[in-house]
């Protein structure tokens, strides 16, 4: 997969993973442990990033900015390429069997 893509995926999941805990509801095991294990990693390299993606959807989110700054992280350091990868896999396999 396309780093750009994958980014825009792991951005969208978090913000849609937040939004659905906001509602009530739940979201697969594995996309909540990714998301966790994904900000941990990318606070290190792009702490007003993180900072940025938590506060949203309450505030709105400069997502072009965002993918563009996760896609430098993991450029940067392998940790947040690998924890990006994972996390946009987890979103893509979520609700398939």
């Amino acid at each position: 997969m396309e780093p750009l893509t994958t980014a825009a995926i792991a951005v969208g999941s978090i913000v849609a993973t937040k939004a659905l805990e906001k509602t009530g509801e739940k979201v697969g095991k594995a996309l909540w442990d990714k998301t966790g294990q994904f900000l941990v990693k990318l606070r290190k390299q792009s702490p007003q990033i993180v900072a940025a993606i938590e506060k949203a959807p309450e505030q709105p989110l400069d997502y072009g900015k965002a993918v563009l700054e996760v896609e430098a992280a993991a450029k940067a350091d392998p940790q947040v390429a690998q924890a990006t990868q994972e996390l946009a896999a987890a979103a893509m396999n979520l609700g398939q069997p």
